[in-house]
């Protein structure tokens, strides 16, 4: 399959939302989109763009390059070359060298725990690969949709071979680290929307994005080859509804409040838009394609959509269920009770992370294989007359508790009674929570009754003898779990688990009870 995107000048340099680069790249996507579209769109997104000028690292008479991690802004520091906390607390100034695998996420819990009042700046590096990483930097402690700030101290990277240049030039000397960057306010970023018309008022929305770190081929590159693959595909060949095909802004950095949770603040918008103006409505379900290797192809997805995902699982597709959805595009739209499945390889990015470095995989069978079953995805969804919920109650089986088992009979009682796509929807919305455990390890999960789901865990891993802190938080609405056990407060913590595990049954019976007075039309 000939390639049109990757290898293209123009989309390989790193394109920052809000910026003119991003205009012209929005045109020439834009150009190309129209010769196999019905119609092209842009959406217009109140962002904050960014823009790195310089970044030096001066040591002993040598000068390194660098590369800030955004938001950082100007700022010109001096300190002692330090590789460990240990070392940091017994010198004055000191500028922490770091070693540190994988993406935004991981980064930001590591320096969440390196970060105080005596470090003057932190310079990482990937132990793996010599190349420079740019991830977002949170001064948050805590991910949230809405409010954020920015990392209190410089962080830069440099590369591996420097990394180790820098150990032995400065260690334990004196650094001077000098950069220029600033943050743009009130820049707008553009999404494009490109339009394959069927028959009747449904649509599908297929979704990449074209903002990226670095020259972008894993992220996303490689998504909008395959959104314009299955637009040629898709043209005239007769669907029953109709297909948006669209290329986010945003997807890495924008946020005008620089919120915690900094990742697709530009789909976010969009589906927020959407459901401001009651054309939510129209959708009935998103694929998102993001994050890709060249290596493993993996479908993450609601279980409204299984019998859809279940079709292309024998293509060599890893069937991951609801993992991974909240890392990406995919949760923007299950965030407004639309129905998602992303195709990814998340987990290698995950501990890959932005890199400048590109493996030299040939990408022309992954983006062929991706337009076949992206392809496959829509024909099967384009026949949907109603949402799948067997999924859906073989995952409600599981609990033996009394009235947890009588909520998740209610709610299936409720889906089943629900019309048509958006009234199971709005049960999909209503009963799926976002939680975040950050206690013993960071982990976002989503999905029907998640918080219950969360507290079982904790209370399993309690009476298992797992000892240890436990913070468990749904997002943007306060902790669910915030303790600390030992081998002597285990049995009282289980209980008192087990009574917050209740309190939340009885949270979720409440919300069920006033959807059932609604549907019946009696007051509540």
């Amino acid at each position: 399959m000939e390639l049109s995107i990757i290898g293209r000048r123009i989309f390989q340099e790193e394109i920052v939302s809000g910026s003119r680069r991003e205009e012209r790249v929005v045109k020439a996507l834009g150009d190309m989109f129209k010769e196999v579209a019905d119609w092209v769109k842009t959406f217009d997104t109140p962002v904050v763009s960014w823009v790195e000028e310089e970044c030096l690292i001066e040591a002993k008479e040598r000068v390194f390059k660098c590369s800030i991690l955004p938001p950082g802004e100007d700022f010109e520091v001096e300190g002692r070359l330090v590789t460990s906390i240990r070392q940091a607390l017994l010198v004055e100034e000191p500028v922490l060298l770091l070693g540190v695998r994988g993406w935004g996420l991981i980064l930001n819990r590591v320096l969440q725990r390196v970060s105080g009042g005596r470090l003057k700046a932190v310079v990482i590096y990937d132990p793996l690969f010599d190349s420079y990483k740019r991830e977002v930097v949170s001064g948050s402690s805590s991910l949230s949709l809405n409010t954020g700030s920015p990392f209190p101290i410089p962080v830069v990277s440099v590369r591996k071979s420097d990394a180790g240049e820098l150990l032995q030039v400065a260690s334990g000397s004196r650094v001077r680290i000098y950069g220029r960057a600033r943050l743009v306010r009130d820049a707008i970023g553009r999404t494009l929307v490109a339009g394959v018309n069927g028959r009747g008022e449904l649509e599908v929305h297929a979704t990449a994005h074209h903002d990226h770190w670095f020259n972008g081929v894993y992220d996303d590159l490689i998504g909008l080859e395959a959104l314009l693959g299955l637009a040629r595909r898709l043209r005239g060949a007769g669907n029953t509804t109709n297909v948006n095909i669209i290329s986010f802004t945003a997807r890495e950095f924008g946020s005008p409040m620089l919120s915690s949770w900094y990742w697709s603040w530009g789909s976010r918008f969009f589906t927020e838009t959407l459901e401001s103006k009651g054309h939510i409505e129209r959708v009935l379900a998103n694929i998102t394609i993001d994050n890709l290797t060249g290596r493993t192809l993996r479908a993450s997805y609601h279980p409204f959509l299984h019998k859809c995902v279940e079709e292309v699982r024998g293509t060599g597709v890893v069937d991951e269920g609801l993992r991974f959805l909240p890392y990406l595009d995919s949760y923007s739209y299950l965030h407004r009770g639309i129905p998602s499945v992303a195709l990814h390889d998340e987990p290698g990015h995950i501990v890959r992370g932005h890199l400048d470095y590109q493996e030299g995989l040939p990408l022309e069978n992954t983006v062929a294989n991706l337009v076949d079953v992206s392809t496959r995805l829509v024909s099967c969804l384009s026949k949907l007359e109603d949402y799948d919920i067997r999924a859906v109650s073989n995952m409600l089986t599981s609990y033996t508790e009394s009235e947890a088992r009588y909520l998740a009979g209610k709610i299936m009682l409720i889906l089943e009674s629900a019309k048509g796509f958006r009234g199971k929807a709005s049960v999909l919305r209503e009963f799926s929570p976002t939680v975040i455990s950050y206690k013993p390890k960071l982990e976002i999960s989503y999905g029907l009754l998640e918080d219950l789901n969360a507290i079982l865990k904790v209370i399993e891993a309690v009476e298992g003898n797992k000892y240890g802190g436990f913070l468990v938080e749904e997002l943007d609405n306060g902790p669910l779990i915030d303790i600390y056990v030992d081998e002597y407060t285990r049995d009282t913590v289980a209980g008192v688990l087990r009574e917050v595990f209740k309190n939340r049954v009885r949270h979720h019976l409440a919300k069920s009870n006033k959807m059932v007075a609604r549907a019946l039309g009696v007051g509540v």
